[in-house]
């Protein structure tokens, strides 16, 4: 009995927490996208990479780099090491640069 009730809390608490670090991170808007037009001619002049769709491109025939959006802030979801996404700020243009070079420098190896 005791095993049951820590199992539906945990299950509660577990659920909640993912909701509060997920629920707001959703993939970035058409509209997001179309206003930072700039990062994204940046990244098609990157001739390794390729654009599917609006702000999703690919690398060879793998998914490489796609952008979300929380509370109007930018990020971008990119395989850096070829493997895992990594969050990478992408809202200012500080952060947009280092974005690009990061890009840049991964599809050189």
């Amino acid at each position: 009995m005791q095993n049951a009730f820590f199992d539906r809390y945990t299950f509660v608490f577990v659920t909640i927490i993912g909701k509060l670090f997920s629920a707001d991170m959703k993939h970035a808007s058409i509209q997001i996208l179309q206003s930072n037009t700039e990062l994204l001619d940046q990244l098609r002049s990157i001739d390794a990479i390729q654009e599917k769709k609006l702000g999703v491109f690919y690398l060879k025939s793998r998914a490489f780099l796609h952008f979300h959006e929380d509370r109007g802030t930018l990020f971008a979801d990119v395989r850096l090491d070829g493997f895992d996404f990594d969050r990478v700020a992408a809202n200012t243009p500080d952060d947009q640069k280092r974005l690009v070079h990061k890009i840049r420098q991964a599809v050189k190896l």
